[in-house]
């Protein structure tokens, strides 16, 4: 790449180079790393910079830079570009991490709106590709570029893995306040996607349900209370967190749900198992059983005669609650 460039070497002050990162696309700081083999051999691979109105650009090598910075190191070499097509810059910047490895999501939709302004809408995806790897398609770099968009707490949230793209996107279609609160509660309760997409319907519902709005919702004692529990583990939290969304969400399946649980506990049902309606919804009740022999099955028949006789389950299929 840098021998189709103009460029020269120099020696440039570190405090010459300003901290400007209009060309930054790498999200990883860590130069651990780096500071032991600078350390140890140098600054093998300068960066490469842009002079522009008396003073250095970055335009690759930025965690090379912090590294040289941590290490108190006063001079370095540089690649300094003679470049003031601005478009270019930003390739280069591109393929500097590219070239290396796969670009993140926060990474490409970072190059995406670096790359968006300069190309017509129709060629847009064509070349986005052809510079970052990006697969072309006009959906995804619309959604590359929603991403963007997004406060950075959630852009690291989606770093570490705690929210996928598409929660990301769900995302950006609220407030960044309340987005926040919703990418808080996921990253520190660890939910899995289906779990998350869960939580955020029920919550969105609950808004339209009682008119009232998403704000008043987190701010409620109840959600205070649950997040806030120190007796009880993350796994137990994410539980009663849902368990408080759904009841406040479907308040009739809930206590159709909590009638039909306490009543078949007292039931003591030992080898029989009695499924319930789906969403409590109609009249037909299921028995489960498993049998190896007659005899298994004749006992089983005896319970449930059993059944058959006893006012608890009258009153379970009554739903006398």
């Amino acid at each position: 790449m840098v021998h189709e460039m103009k460029i020269k070497i120099e020696k440039v002050k570190l405090e010459d180079i300003d901290s400007d990162e209009k060309f930054r696309v790498t999200t990883n700081n860590c130069i651990k790393e780096l500071l032991s083999s600078i350390k140890e051999d140098g600054l093998i691979t300068p960066p490469l910079l842009i002079f522009e109105k008396n003073k250095y650009l970055i335009v690759s090598g930025f965690r090379r830079l912090s590294a040289c910075k941590k290490l108190n190191v006063a001079e370095i070499n540089a690649i300094v570009l003679d470049e003031p097509d601005e478009l270019k810059l930003h390739k280069y910047a591109i393929l500097e991490n590219s070239k290396h490895r796969n670009l993140n999501v926060i990474e490409q939709s970072i190059a995406v709106t670096r790359l968006l302004p300069f190309f017509d809408g129709a060629d847009s995806a064509k070349e986005i590709s052809k510079i970052t790897g990006i697969p072309q398609n006009p959906s995804l770099i619309d959604k590359l570029t929603q991403i963007s968009k997004l406060p950075t707490r959630i852009k690291n949230y989606m770093l570490d893995d705690s929210i996928s793209m598409v929660i990301g996107l769900e995302l950006s279609n609220l407030e960044n306040r309340v987005a926040i609160k919703f990418a808080d509660i996921f990253h520190f309760l660890k939910m899995s996607l289906n779990i998350q997409k869960e939580v955020l319907t029920n919550i969105v519902e609950i808004s339209h349900r009682e008119k009232i709005s998403l704000d008043d919702i987190f701010n409620t004692k109840e959600i205070f209370d649950i997040l806030a529990d120190q007796d009880k583990n993350r796994n137990e939290i994410a539980s009663c967190f849902r368990q408080y969304l759904k009841k406040r969400r479907y308040p009739e399946l809930s206590k159709a749900e909590k009638f039909y649980i306490d009543k078949t506990k007292t039931l003591n049902l030992k080898n029989i198992k009695l499924i319930p309606p789906k969403f409590f919804e109609g009249d037909n009740y299921t028995i489960s059983m498993n049998f190896k022999t007659t005899s298994d099955l004749t006992k089983y028949a005896e319970e449930i005669d059993s059944l058959s006789q006893n006012e608890i389950m009258d009153e379970i299929l009554k739903r006398e609650y």
